[in-house]
């Protein structure tokens, strides 16, 4: 029988890259894996993005997404720019997956995910306070990855 987790994101099990363009204008490649682990009941995300050459290490990143009690993900995240965090699913569109915390600084850190013609979109962003500016760190739409595909260096 397959997990609950299972059921809603096994579409989104696999290897996913393509181009994404980050808050400071650079440009790049994001590789994103998505593997279900501890018999589907948990996932590990891990993301990794790097410039246009694939020799520039721009941002990397592994979380763990899990369903709490009441059927909403959990999410414990690292990446090396913002540290550690726990995000919580935030009601939303069905059809997205909105994760948001708090980051150590005081800001909050938004991601949302969704599945549109076949790819992922992702867009991550930061936020300070009730009406504090809005950074949109990166915006990413992946593709699945061919198995024969290598990953970025």
């Amino acid at each position: 029988m397959r997990s609950a987790l299972l059921k809603r994101f096994g579409g989104w099990i696999g290897s996913w890259s393509g181009p994404v363009e980050m808050a400071e204008g650079r440009e790049g490649v994001m590789q994103l894996d998505i593997t279900p682990i501890f018999d589907g009941d948990a996932l590990e995300v891990s993301a990794l993005m790097v410039d246009s050459t694939g020799q520039v290490l721009m941002a990397r990143g592994i979380g763990f997404w899990s369903l709490e009690r009441d059927g909403r993900v959990c999410c414990v995240i690292y990446g090396g720019r913002i540290g550690f965090t726990e995000l919580q699913e935030a009601p939303d569109d069905p059809d997205v997956l909105a994760l948001s915390g708090p980051l150590g600084d005081g800001r909050t850190l938004t991601v949302l995910y969704s599945q549109h013609d076949g790819g992922l979109q992702m867009t991550s962003s930061t936020s300070e306070g009730y009406k504090g500016s809005v950074s949109v760190r990166n915006i990413g739409q992946l593709r699945r990855r061919a198995e024969s595909e290598s990953p970025p260096a």
